[in-house]
């Protein structure tokens, strides 16, 4: 059998092909959304470690379900939910305690901070300049 496409137009079993076509695709389809599950699932995994959540919930806490390619997350036991909620709300402490900063450009080898850059994208008054 020939490769050029006159050869598979010529196939009389070429309905015979279609369900076999569909399948590939859906395995490939599949493969695809499992590598992309699984390079969520490291940094989900590297970010609840980086946090301390990990030594709380444990290392398995987060896995990808094999049938379905989809990040899953476990059951926090019991005995360390007290846990899990203190290290998250000490966590929430620091976001608020922490500067809103945002970098901006480099002036003369000079690196610029603006403190809390506020940007009005609708024509509405500011309440704070009368």
């Amino acid at each position: 059998m020939s490769d050029t496409p006159d050869a598979y137009e010529d196939n009389p079993n070429n309905d015979d092909l279609e369900p076999i076509l569909m399948e590939t695709a859906a395995i490939v389809k599949r493969a695809n959304q499992a590598v992309k599950s699984e390079r969520w699932l490291k940094r989900i995994e590297r970010s609840l470690r980086r946090l301390g959540v990990t030594s709380i919930v444990g290392r398995d806490f987060v896995y990808l379900d094999e049938e379905t390619a989809e990040v899953r997350f476990g059951k926090v036991p019991l005995h360390r939910l007290s846990m899990l909620c203190n290290r998250l709300e000490d966590l929430a402490v620091l976001v608020d305690d922490y500067p809103t900063r945002v970098p901006a450009p480099m002036v003369g080898g000079t690196n610029v901070w603006i403190e809390n850059l506020q940007i009005n994208f609708f024509d509405t008054p500011d309440p704070t300049h009368d």
